[in-house]
């Protein structure tokens, strides 16, 4: 996650009409230092939860039509989906890059790219998913982690909680899971180990809802940028966390 250092506003502060004309040269040094670091010279007209809202529905519609795309292709051609987006996300994140950086419309692009691939492969994991339990289990299940992230960001809201600084153990966690996944695709699980690890998932995820949304209610930075950021963590959370639960209900039906 990309973290970015907090700056204030630039605003008119009342000033007088008459001194406009000394201070004229100084407000549009400003104003022009501000535009260069958000891209957007209309970056503060909408507020970063407008931002993150506007492209949450953006993310969603794209990866629904990659997802329903993806139920028809191969595993191969799925895996390739899923290299794709985990390349967009290293051009956006890695070899020392900084989101907060880069262009508003280069971050949206990318992102507008990340979650069109990434849901051709999220379509072929719903696939096998229906496969074994059943469409009605696998809409459901996007409906519950729907409402369930909503009931974090309704607690976080209404006990004016910050889970930020939870964002390290959870990483740590993360990197343990990731660990014992990979070791996974080479020794079987039973169904008891994978109702463990799903549920250990579902928990960690959790703690991801939390921290994100705290920053959606929180960050202090309103750019474009920003709202990338916050919004591929939060859609990361919620195919992670929904996939958690899916396989978690797949344990379940091999253990009876």
């Amino acid at each position: 996650m990309i973290k970015h250092s907090e700056r204030d506003n630039w605003r008119w502060g009342g000033r007088r009409r008459d001194d406009l004309a000394s201070g004229g040269t100084t407000q549009a040094a400003s104003f022009s230092n501000d535009t260069a670091m958000t891209g957007n010279t209309g970056d503060t007209k909408i507020s970063l939860m407008g931002k993150v809202n506007i492209l949450l529905v953006v993310s969603l519609v794209l990866g629904g039509l990659g997802a329903s795309i993806g139920m028809h292709v191969s595993s191969l051609v799925a895996m390739i989906c899923w290299a794709v987006s985990f390349v967009i996300l290293l051009c956006m994140y890695g070899f020392g890059n900084r989101l907060g950086n880069q262009s508003a419309s280069f971050a949206i692009l990318m992102m507008c790219a990340f979650v069109s691939f990434l849901g051709v492969a999220v379509g072929s994991g719903n696939a096998m998913y229906v496969k074994q339990l059943g469409y009605n289990t696998v809409f459901w299940c996007y409906m519950g982690t729907a409402g369930f992230m909503t009931l974090c960001g309704a607690v976080i809201s209404l006990f004016n909680a910050d889970f930020r600084r939870w964002e390290a153990p959870l990483y740590i966690g993360l990197l343990a899971m990731i660990v014992v996944g990979l070791v996974g695709c080479f020794i079987h699980f039973g169904p008891p180990v994978a109702l463990l690890y799903s549920g250990i998932g579902m928990l960690l995820f959790t703690g991801f809802f939390l921290v994100d949304l705290s920053r959606y209610m929180r960050s202090g930075i309103n750019s474009w940028p920003e709202a990338v950021d916050i919004t591929i963590n939060l859609y990361l959370d919620f195919v992670n966390f929904v996939f958690y639960l899916m396989r978690f209900l797949s344990a379940m039906k091999d253990k009876d």
